[in-house]
């Protein structure tokens, strides 16, 4: 998969149109155009801005693949129910249809909510472990 087919499978991913690339890009229309009709690739700097509008690592959008030790390496899959995530050391575990759904939940989110949702996440997990659980 190409660079550009990541582009527009994130966008469809997250429910966002070529116009939403226009803007948090603030290029011409006709330049993301030209994109998807494969007559010209992003730039190394549109790709970086890129990569942080969807939340991604700017390894994930040009190779497809996250760096090594990223707590999640990479969703496998279409757009369907029954994609299979891939999370650091816990790859094969399969979700629960609770767990897909706080994926779900916390995918619409945007990157700075995300992080402060990881964040606590870890909060959790620390208090978890310094009270003996795990």
């Amino acid at each position: 998969m190409s660079i550009t087919e990541r582009i527009f499978d994130l966008a469809r991913a997250q429910n966002k149109r070529q116009s939403d690339i226009v803007r948090a890009l603030n290029v011409r229309a006709n330049t993301v155009s030209e994109w998807k009709s494969g007559k010209r690739s992003p730039t190394l700097t549109h790709c970086v801005t890129l990569a942080d509008y969807f939340g991604v690592s700017l390894d994930y959008l040009i190779t497809g693949r996250e760096p090594r030790g990223a707590p999640v390496q990479q969703i496998i899959g279409n757009n369907n129910s029954n994609n299979t995530a891939i999370a650091g050391s816990a790859a094969g575990v399969v979700l629960t249809e609770y767990e897909r759904e706080l994926i779900t939940v916390a995918g619409a989110f945007d990157m700075r909510r995300k992080n402060e949702l990881l964040n606590f996440a870890y909060q959790i997990e620390k208090q978890i472990k310094d009270e003996g659980g795990f």
